[in-house]
């Protein structure tokens, strides 16, 4: 018989080896043989032999049409010889641009290898070599943003992991309120950097204003802002309106600003998602603040609400921490005092 953790060892230890020789293979491909500074004077140097042939051909046989004035081939001919000393920083006070994006797209040629197979250990739910491969990535480019955004996903994962396990010890009695808080502060704030940082590199990164939205309103006390959530969700919905995650943000931090008006928009809002089928894993979310917004505007819940709600939560493992949310008092003063005793008939009913 063979021994279970021998062979799973083989088999990471194979994919790792196979990641490796990617990973190697995609380091020579991306190797550039010269500098730029080399490339260049290669380049120019075959100009100015052409250009010289054509002067000489000009004037040994000045008879020859070749369709070119011979004052523009001695342009063409200085400029040749004077571009490779322009090239290398800068010359007459022009910054020659070309070099810093041709020396930018190598450098993310170098880092992307790094960053391939970073994404990889992530899928694999291996944050730590994730983290690593990531950090690698950035040693070769510092301005690589897809690392930035690695990282600040591995940041957010783990601060979210971290919310959930103490929400789970505080639904059951085992943590105070305001215990941890300041431990998933850290992991949040983290993240919060990470995303900016790839937003300074490139501003319509839609993922960047989606996930900045959910920990804006989702964080401990100390990083919640309802406004900040909603400028992100609204950001991102501007650069891409079918985004459905951060319609529920935008929807969720609505409901938090508490006018009728921003209750009718998320009412309409979360009513969408659900219509059109979105959001299955955290539907019971969805329906969650759709309950809330109809409860203030004084539309009829009833009690499917609730079981749907609780139904669809227990299908994602969330329904312990979803009936915890409903028992605490602050969430209770989001319902109208008529709605009330259904949503304590309904706590009744699941033993709460």
């Amino acid at each position: 018989m063979k021994n279970a953790n021998g062979t799973k060892k083989t088999t990471r230890d194979s994919k790792k080896n196979a990641r490796n020789a990617i990973f190697s293979l995609g380091i020579r491909r991306r190797e550039f043989p010269l500098s730029w500074d080399k490339y260049v004077k290669v380049v120019c140097g075959v100009i100015v032999i052409l250009l010289l042939a054509a002067i000489i051909i000009q004037l040994v046989h000045p008879s020859w049409d070749t369709g070119v004035d011979i004052k523009i081939l001695l342009v063409a001919l200085a400029a040749a010889v004077l571009i490779p000393y322009a090239s290398n920083f800068e010359a007459m006070g022009v910054k020659i641009t070309m070099k810093e994006k041709v020396d930018e797209l190598t450098a993310w040629a170098k880092a992307l290898p790094h960053y391939t197979l970073g994404s990889e250990f992530e899928k694999e739910e291996d944050l730590t070599l994730a983290e690593q491969y990531y950090r690698k990535s950035l040693s070769e480019c510092r301005t690589f943003w897809p690392a930035l955004f690695g990282l600040a996903g591995i940041n957010n994962t783990k601060a979210n992991e971290l919310t959930h396990k103490y929400e789970l010890e505080r639904t059951r009695g085992k943590l105070s309120r305001t215990a941890g808080r300041e431990e998933e502060a850290e992991e949040y704030s983290k993240a919060i950097n990470g995303y900016r940082e790839v937003l300074g590199l490139d501003v319509e990164n839609v993922y960047s204003y989606n996930n900045l939205a959910q920990i804006y309103l989702n964080g401990p006390p100390q990083i919640r802002n309802v406004e900040r959530a909603l400028q992100c969700a609204n950001k991102a919905l501007e650069i891409t309106s079918s985004l459905y995650e951060s319609r529920y943000y935008q929807a969720e931090a609505l409901n938090n600003l508490k006018t009728l008006e921003d209750y009718r928009k998320a009412r309409d809002n979360l009513q969408s998602i659900l219509d059109a089928g979105k959001l299955k894993s955290t539907r019971h979310w969805v329906l969650y603040e759709l309950i809330i917004a109809k409860s203030c505007l004084g539309e009829a819940i009833t009690l499917d609400d609730f079981n749907n709600m609780l139904t669809w939560a227990k299908e994602n493992d969330e329904d312990e921490v979803l009936v915890g949310h409903l028992t605490w008092p602050e969430e209770q003063e989001r319902y109208r005092d008529t709605d009330l005793p259904l949503l304590k008939q309904f706590l009744k009913s699941v033993g709460k």
